[in-house]
């Protein structure tokens, strides 16, 4: 039907991958996201054992039309040398918990600090409120922000005017803004029978993990792409075994 197709293409971890390994199909977590009519999938990666705690882009895709992109991010919690007792994922946790004492505004600050700090950040601030649902007994946290970047060297320009120029001839270099939407959620990754890594923070479900979808587009263009990127993108995004995400597909699927 014409409604289907309207919805653009449904991704899934484990359709378009393949089985994860064998033995853990049962246990590993993966992720479903409907992309709008247009956009094309650039790269996607197997979803990682729990051996593995780096933040792994799994999914990236873009519509070459508004310039708008999305990707899809698994970001194991964990100690590291900067947060040796690992609070930002523990806040993370706590928000995401039946009875959170971490509030949306504390919460947003721990989890968005991580792209404010990146070195190429040139311009960033959080805009409108953040929100959160909860869907399919899943609790869905919502942010958005405006940031540029700049690829050469960042300087003091005249009147204290922070600058983007080339290292090699300080031309200035063009810094686009572009508003992104967060939608992230925590999901629990049973243990049993594998290596986990060094450092993961643990509950009493498994590993806990934080997936994060990011949409993105020059902020001329957002207000043209913002309906199709909730009602579609943000819409259909689930994580969780394989059986879950085919349940959930049920749910979604229009009815005949």
């Amino acid at each position: 039907g014409g409604r289907r197709e309207s919805l653009g293409l449904l991704l899934s971890s484990s359709a378009l991958l393949g089985a994860p390994e064998v033995g853990l199909a049962a246990e590993i977590r993966g992720f479903q996201l409907r992309l709008p009519p247009g956009w094309n999938v650039l790269k996607q990666a197997r979803v990682p054992n729990l051996k593995d705690a780096t933040a792994r882009e799994l999914l990236g895709g873009a519509d070459v039309a508004t310039k708008a992109e999305v990707l899809v991010v698994r970001v194991p919690l964990k100690t590291t040398p900067q947060d040796p007792q690992g609070l930002g994922g523990l806040a993370a946790i706590d928000f995401f918990s039946a009875e959170p004492r971490v509030t949306r505004p504390q919460v947003v600050d721990v989890l968005s600090k991580g792209y404010a700090t990146r070195p190429a950040t040139f311009q960033y601030a959080l805009v409108g409120e953040p929100s959160e649902f909860l869907r399919n007994g899943t609790k869905f946290l919502r942010y958005d922000f405006e940031s540029s970047r700049c690829d050469g060297s960042q300087v003091e320009g005249t009147r204290g005017r922070k600058q983007c120029v080339r290292p090699d001839s300080n031309e200035e270099l063009p810094t686009v803004l572009r508003h992104h939407a967060i939608l992230t959620t925590l999901a629990a990754e049973p243990t049993e029978n594998q290596d986990v890594a060094e450092g993961l923070l643990l509950g009493p479900k498994g590993a806990e993990v934080l997936w994060v979808v990011d949409v993105s587009a020059p902020v001329d263009v957002w207000s043209n792409i913002s309906a199709r990127v909730d009602e579609v993108i943000f819409a259909s995004f689930g994580v969780g075994s394989d059986a879950e995400l085919a349940a959930s597909r049920e749910a979604l699927a229009p009815s005949r």
